[in-house]
């Protein structure tokens, strides 16, 4: 990994992945884009939940709603705005963390 990724777990994806979590300073945080059965569609934000020192690693085998049950949501953020590598299923870019600042 280089200075400007950070690498994700995902667990859905469609076209990128729409419920992905990576850890950062003793953190989880966990992007989750919804599907809006009133529109048919995806949401166009990710929540984004903060889990307070819960290390991803340690629960590799946890499902995607247990991760999300444990979290706190504290921000929404476009999903335009997040940068996913060319696999769109390694790494985002490090200036998702300014959007969360």
């Amino acid at each position: 990994m280089t200075d400007d990724r950070i690498a994700i777990r995902y667990y859905e994806f469609w076209d990128i992945p729409r419920a992905f979590a990576f850890a950062f300073d003793g953190d989880t945080y966990v992007f989750d884009c919804r599907f809006d059965e009133s529109v048919g569609d995806y949401k166009t934000w990710f929540d984004v939940l903060r889990v307070d020192q819960f290390v991803l690693s340690d629960h590799a085998e946890m499902s995607w709603q247990d991760l999300r049950s444990r979290g706190r949501q504290f921000a929404q953020i476009p999903v335009s705005s997040v940068v996913f590598d060319k696999t769109r299923r390694a790494f985002v870019s490090r200036t998702v963390l300014d959007m969360l600042a």
